[in-house]
């Protein structure tokens, strides 16, 4: 019967959350083919502040050092990577300028 109302509930919470995940991915998508750089500097802050949160969660005793090393690892590396998109896509820019 627990078991039952489980599934009743996570369901009916997929059901809810399912469409702001939506527009909020939506919404990005249509920012970024507007303004790839102001979407990449968004995606950078969300990294960043991410990383903040994981450090606060392991400092605090609420992820193990396992864990914590494994998060902080994939998540420095999603980091680097949109640093290096940001700085691809300003050098595209800055020769878009230069041809304008």
């Amino acid at each position: 019967m627990t078991a039952l109302f489980t599934a009743i509930v996570i369901v009916s919470i997929v059901i809810i959350v399912l469409p702001f995940y939506k527009n909020t991915h939506k919404e990005f998508l249509h920012e970024e083919a507007i303004d790839p750089i102001a979407a990449l500097m968004q995606k950078k802050e969300n990294l960043l502040q991410s990383m903040r949160e994981l450090d606060f969660d392991f400092e605090t005793g609420k992820i193990s050092a396992q864990d914590y090393k494994e998060l902080r690892a994939t998540t420095q590396a999603q980091t680097v990577q949109v640093l290096k998109d940001i700085e691809q896509a300003q050098m595209r820019w800055q020769e878009m300028e230069k041809q304008c």
